[in-house]
């Protein structure tokens, strides 16, 4: 609580600040109305740049274009401090200009925002996907059974065959611990059915030989505990 309340309060030195030098050095003396449009703007901006960090908390990412969404509000809110901060000490009589500043100014950080949120939460969907019962068994099986029936008949087809019975061994249910040898499995079997398309034999057993060897591991892996991340 005491942590707490020691941020709290170092984040409101700047509003301090900045309330104090507006109202003693007489900035709201004959203020126009874009003059309080920015000011209402810049304590905005402050607080969204403040908070951002709880937006996206529990984000599995929180980058827009590689940048993370704390470096875009505070980007945010220095852009519209010194826009603000122009208009504050011009003071002009139209106000409309500043409104439609700022309101752009906001509607760009709030679109980045949303982005930022949707494809979190489109990430968060999809790491749900990847480990129900039964998803990455049927998927890996529906690319197989189509890989059997373009590979050549010989030892080509029973490579592939040796693979699917490797997949009909494995556990239906997933972890999170197997994820990514799941994704090599799968972009491993999609392998096999382009060397089946090319009637290509010996690449055909090949990648079914690797598909096989990475189920078994997969096997090996569920049977074993899950690592407990420190």
């Amino acid at each position: 609580m005491k942590k707490r309340a020691l941020i709290i309060i170092l984040l409101s030195l700047f509003l301090v600040l900045f309330n104090v030098m507006f109202f003693l050095l007489g900035g709201h003396d004959g203020a126009n109305a874009s003059c309080w449009i920015s000011y209402g703007a810049i304590h905005l901006s402050y607080l969204l740049m403040v908070f951002s960090p709880l937006i996206v908390r529990g984000l599995k990412s929180d980058k827009i274009f590689g940048v993370p969404l704390t470096a875009v509000s505070t980007g945010y809110f220095c852009l519209e401090f010194v826009i603000g901060l122009i208009f504050i000490l011009f003071n002009p009589e139209v106000w409309k200009t500043a409104f439609l500043i700022q309101l752009i100014l906001f509607v760009v950080y709030a679109a980045l925002v949303l982005i930022v949120l949707i494809a979190g939460a489109a990430a968060e969907e999809s790491e749900k996907e990847k480990v129900a019962p039964g998803v990455f068994v049927n998927k890996a099986g529906e690319l197989l059974s189509d890989a059997i029936k373009r590979a050549p008949e010989g030892e080509a087809r029973d490579a592939v065959n040796a693979a699917a019975y490797a997949l009909s061994m494995t556990p239906a249910f997933s972890r999170e611990d197997v994820l990514g040898i799941e994704g090599q499995i799968i972009s491993r079997i999609k392998d096999v059915r382009v060397a089946a398309e090319k009637k290509d034999d010996q690449a055909v057993i090949a990648c079914a030989g690797d598909v096989r060897g990475m189920i078994e591991q997969r096997t090996a892996m569920l049977a074993q505990p899950p690592m407990v991340r420190q």
